[in-house]
């Protein structure tokens, strides 16, 4: 039903489509087999469910000397209260990690992380920034700060994003993070 029927599927997608038919016993493994296949695209990008799951994500990306920049899922916002929850969670994770000594935001000392191979050096001091960039990145969509969001109308959409946002900024600017809006 999601696939358009004059679009042609791959034939492994077409065999599993079919398997997956309500009615036959082949449904329930197919549906488990497709489940797991989403799952496991899906930890490709979804790297943490907690703050702090993610805040050794971070570290571990850092000290491979990659950044990272967090989103948190569950922009699309049907009413005042979900937008509301959704600046909340932000503002959670924020000041969780903030808080951890690891990563945290202007506020936190150096660091040392491993160097990548033995030597003269043994291990780096590093600072919570790395090339002028904050270890805390956080990217948010301006769509999930207000439940009607329109870029174009001030009144319906900007203004109520606005609202949720300028403190989320602060918040970040406080803290030393980064804020993106995607």
């Amino acid at each position: 039903e999601y696939f358009p029927p004059d679009q042609p599927l791959p034939a492994v997608l077409r065999a599993g489509v079919s398997l997956a038919q309500p009615g036959l016993l082949t449904a329930g493994m197919a549906s488990l087999v497709i489940h797991r296949m989403i799952e496991q695209v899906a930890r490709q990008f979804i790297a943490a469910t907690q703050a702090e799951e993610a805040a050794v994500v971070i570290e571990r990306l850092a000290g491979h000397g990659a950044l990272a920049s967090l989103d948190v899922l569950g922009e699309e916002v049907i009413s005042d209260v979900e937008a509301d929850a959704y600046a909340a969670r932000y503002a959670e994770l924020l000041q969780a990690l903030a808080a951890d000594p690891a990563i945290g935001g202007t506020s936190s000392p150096a660091r040392t992380v491993p160097a990548r191979s033995p030597g003269a050096c043994g291990a780096l001091p590093r600072p919570a920034h790395a090339d002028g960039r904050p270890l805390l990145h956080l990217s948010l969509k301006p769509s999930g700060l207000a439940c009607r969001f329109d870029p174009i109308s001030v009144e319906a959409g900007v203004e109520p994003a606005l609202r949720r946002l300028v403190p989320l900024a602060r918040l970040a600017a406080a803290r030393g993070a980064a804020l993106t809006l995607d």
